[in-house]
């Protein structure tokens, strides 16, 4: 039998109360689009279905979920979603932390978006942070991993202060 998502959540929490934790929950929807048009289902409504059966709390620090098309999550701040949602975006982000800013509760940048690093300069911040941290939102950036590092980092030290100490990011995922 394949395990769904309601069996790991079960799972998760024999294991909590096993080691006495309390771990959290960070969902992303993955082509929510496409499931949609192929089988006619939001992928945000059934999930918000399973985790309001399995009374999974509302506090962000037990479950984000985020998705990088922005009309699944607005759809789900409209129908009134209580889990906090966040939005992922890609190396290049051509839109408005503003907009964003009215349905979500964060934001997932490349790490690419953050920084740069100008010839002859130290790294630099493209203001992405505090413009959206300015807005009220969470930055939690992915991918940090030893292998690739971001344009503008030589090292995995390197990423790490930049975005711990230099942009103080809410979070990012390894």
């Amino acid at each position: 039998r394949m395990m769904r998502l309601d069996d790991e959540i079960l799972f998760l929490r024999q294991l909590d109360r096993s080691f006495q934790r309390k771990t959290g929950l960070y969902i992303e929807l993955k082509g929510a689009a496409f499931h949609e048009k192929e089988f006619g289902l939001s992928m945000g409504e059934e999930l918000c279905k399973v985790l309001q059966k399995l009374e999974v709390s509302q506090d962000p620090e037990s479950c984000l979920i985020q998705c990088f098309e922005p009309n699944e999550l607005v759809r789900l701040h409209e129908q009134g979603c209580p889990y906090k949602l966040i939005q992922l975006m890609g190396d290049r982000f051509e839109g408005n932390l503003e907009g964003i800013a009215r349905y979500a509760y964060g934001v997932g940048p490349s790490t690419n978006l953050l920084a740069k690093k100008e010839a002859g300069a130290g790294i630099e911040s493209t203001g992405f942070v505090e413009n959206a941290k300015r807005l009220g939102l969470k930055v939690h950036p992915y991918t940090v991993r030893l292998r690739v590092q971001p344009k503008w980092s030589s090292s995995l030290d390197e990423t790490h202060r930049v975005l711990v100490e230099t942009l103080q990011v809410d979070g990012f995922f390894t």
